[in-house]
């Protein structure tokens, strides 16, 4: 049906001049447009405002068949009964026309939400027995030491963020536009290009940030520290606290490096290297009353941990004492 014929259709209708034959049709092209047959805007119309003057006579037929109905009985019934007919029957043109627009909304086709893509990570993790590198897709390359791991999405070059768990090294490509962070827990590490460890162990009660070169801001959702090379930034995980420290890369790196070059440390960090190289867990006892600074040459992989320990005890006021389990109790002497 062409457009200039359903208007005229449209217009006998109203007149009511159509024929059954006419009016049939009507109700079959009413029902087409109610299931959402194809509809062509060109031919037949406007579809919002087509569908109204459908909807306007389809109300128009039930009010005068209603109306058709309640009249042969209106001669012998009280004017308060016409008035109480012709109200429901007003009602009910009403309630029929929001039930046909609630069909037609209910028919219509649901718009298509648009497709997300999921992002896509990579993870890589470093055997318990040896370091591992790694070459990111910006050219930043991570060391990672033992049993560490590292989670970054694919496309990173535009969302240059790595998750970290354990201890690695990074020497990040600098690109001002995107900066470069990593994610230690409660802990983030941003930079723009530059050269840093961080040390964030499951079975430690701090995350340590060391920086080498360049520039980096330590935060958490509180706070900030920015740290300047040779700086050491300690996040205590239990305290929600920062603290800023001095450090040698040749300590911080010691992980990586079979002699380590012990330059008057203290007990605490001689105790983290020798953990780190022999894999034993150390105890330090009455801190506070050990004062020695420790110089010497350290080389894990030609001694071992009983021969380095009496090396030590030697020139420091500390000892040690080796537990049946293997753990290690340093003690003030």
């Amino acid at each position: 049906m062409s457009k200039d014929e359903l208007g005229e259709l449209l217009v006998r209708y109203e007149k009511g001049l159509c024929t059954e034959a006419e009016i049939e049709l009507l109700d079959q092209f009413a029902a087409a447009f109610q299931h959402n047959e194809e509809w062509q805007p060109s031919v037949h119309g406007a579809r919002a405002a087509t569908q109204a003057r459908i909807l306007a006579r389809i109300q128009a037929r039930i009010f005068d068949k209603i109306m058709n109905e309640i009249e042969p009985t209106a001669q012998s019934k009280p004017s308060w009964f016409n008035a109480t007919a012709i109200s429901i029957a007003i009602i009910v043109v009403i309630m029929l026309g929001i039930l046909l627009v609630g069909i037609w909304q209910w028919n219509r086709p649901l718009p298509t939400a648009p497709k997300t893509e999921q992002a896509i990570y990579a993870m890589v993790t470093a055997g318990d027995g040896k370091l591992k590198e790694v070459q990111l897709p910006d050219g930043s390359t991570i060391i990672l030491n033992k049993g560490a791991a590292i989670k970054y999405i694919k496309d990173f070059e535009q969302n240059r963020e790595v998750q970290l768990s354990g201890e690695a090294y990074f020497n990040v490509t600098t690109d001002s536009l995107h900066p470069f962070r990593v994610i230690t827990g409660a802990v983030t590490t941003t930079v723009l290009g530059t050269v840093f460890n961080i040390s964030h162990r499951t079975n430690r009660d701090n995350i340590k940030v060391t920086l080498m070169e360049g520039k980096v801001a330590i935060s958490d959702d509180k706070k900030q520290k920015i740290l300047a090379p040779g700086e050491q930034a300690i996040y205590l995980k239990q305290d929600s606290i920062f603290f800023v420290v001095k450090k040698e890369d040749g300590l911080a790196l010691a992980w990586q490096r079979e002699v380590v070059d012990f330059k008057k440390a203290t007990v605490e960090e001689v105790v983290e290297v020798l953990e780190e190289k022999y894999n034993i867990k150390f105890t330090i006892v009455d801190e506070a009353r050990i004062k020695s600074r420790l110089i010497y040459r350290l080389n894990a992989s030609k001694y071992q941990l009983k021969e380095v320990l009496r090396h030590i005890t030697k020139i420091t006021d500390y000892q040690f004492e080796i537990k049946s389990d293997g753990s290690v109790v340093v003690l003030p002497k």
